[in-house]
């Protein structure tokens, strides 16, 4: 089966045992099927079997020494294996229908929104709502020592000391320290990213210094867990995580394309795994998809094409205009827009103090002010007469909280269709 996740792709495939894993919920009999290979955001992070632990039936992936959990996706079938004759946990739910094409190369999803939701997918994928154009960064200043830097690490992720990097030869600490103090050196031809990937570190580091264990804690090993990969995924993590501090203070419009910017990645990620097969557990996979990047990011609207240009080793010369369509072509139809909505849908119903891209008070503010363009300012909280359209219901009543359609219909609003 071919699975996906943010930030990474991953694939069950008993010929490829360059990676091993530790895996649950597994039917499989044959032991080769047991090791999992996967593009760990496109590289090896070292020979210890027990590194990532992947769990199949509650579809999760897990750094074992991060302690950095992420969901992962079942993204289609890639050959079905002879399973044991004794029952085993429940299989994980299967996909919905891939998504077809239409002439031209847009997206079709499929089921009731379908229409709604391509023309989302349309709008997102342009430059207009690139983030890379509209966003402005919010830096804030960081008064945190390094034996603050590392205390607040240290709590976050217990045996830190332990966390290599890609090479298992240094300790990650060092390398944060690092980019803490100057920047993530790999960007050399491009001062001013240097300076942001400083800087965003240090944003990052300030507010979680302010937030609670709980709430900071997924959010530094998120950190932690980039450094065990290149700096061209280090840079690419800063960026997601600096969104997600800095995004309580943005529009609900910068706050919905930095969501969606997740999902574009997750698009790229597949993207390479199905068009450069033979890179995908190797060094080279971050440096392909920047060079994938590069050329096709700017007409998609894509985050990290001023990354992917500073990447020296994404420098491979100009793509072929036919090659680089067909990349678009193929890049469309993989844009999942439907899963998107959900998660703006679990973002906004999330009961608790778990880190987001989109705010209540931000979704609140926004629909007073939407009023006056037609929408309905009051169909953001639940309403006992649609019960059967929410996934669960909200604690308190008069808090956002969303079923598909309204969901649907805001992000609309908010990019103008």
């Amino acid at each position: 089966a071919r699975w996906r996740s943010n930030g990474s792709s991953l694939r069950t495939d008993g010929g490829c045992p360059t990676r091993r894993t530790r895996l649950r919920g597994s039917r499989t009999s044959s032991a080769s099927a047991r090791r999992a290979f996967y593009s760990h955001r496109g590289t090896r992070c070292g020979p210890s079997p027990l590194l990532t632990q992947i769990d199949f039936t509650d579809a999760t992936q897990t750094n074992v020494q991060t302690r950095f959990r992420r969901h992962i996706r079942r993204n289609g079938t890639l050959a079905k294996l002879p399973v044991d004759a004794t029952p085993g946990p429940a299989a994980p739910p299967q996909p919905a229908a891939a998504a077809a094409l239409a002439p031209g190369g847009a997206p079709i999803a499929v089921g009731q929104y379908g229409a709604r939701l391509s023309a989302i997918a349309n709008v997102l994928l342009s430059p207009a709502c690139s983030t890379e154009q509209s966003s402005k960064p919010a830096y804030l200043e960081c008064a945190l020592s390094h034996r603050e830097v590392e205390a607040l690490l240290r709590a976050a992720v217990p045996g830190l000391d332990a966390v290599l990097d890609r090479l298992n030869t240094t300790p990650v600490l060092k390398f944060i320290l690092g980019t803490f103090d100057a920047g993530l050196p790999t960007f050399k031809s491009n001062p001013a990213l240097v300076r942001h990937t400083r800087d965003a570190l240090r944003t990052i580091l300030a507010v979680c210094a302010t937030l609670h264990p709980d709430v900071r804690g997924p959010l530094l090993r998120r950190i932690v867990d980039s450094f065990t990969a290149c700096q061209v995924i280090q840079a690419q993590t800063i960026d997601q995580v600096y969104a997600i501090v800095t995004g309580r203070d943005h529009s609900l419009r910068e706050q919905v394309l930095a969501l969606a910017d997740l999902y574009k990645q997750l698009a790229l990620d597949e993207l390479i795994l199905q068009n450069f097969p033979s890179i995908n557990s190797g060094v080279e996979g971050p440096h392909t998809s920047n060079h994938v990047l590069r050329n096709i990011g700017p007409q998609l609207g894509l985050p990290g094409v001023a990354r992917a240009i500073a990447d020296p080793l994404a420098n491979r010369g100009p793509m072929a205009d036919a090659t680089t369509q067909s990349l678009c072509v193929a890049y469309r139809a993989l844009f999942d827009a439907d899963s998107l909505i959900e998660d703006f849908i679990a973002e906004i119903n999330a009961q608790d103090d778990t880190p987001r891209h989109v705010s209540q008070r931000t979704l609140e503010q926004w629909a007073v002010d939407a009023k006056d363009r037609g929408f309905d300012s009051h169909s953001i909280y639940f309403h006992e007469e649609a019960a059967a359209t929410y996934k669960g219901r909200p604690r308190d009543l008069y808090q956002p909280f969303l079923n598909k359609a309204v969901a649907i219909a805001i992000v609309e609003k908010v990019l103008g269709l």
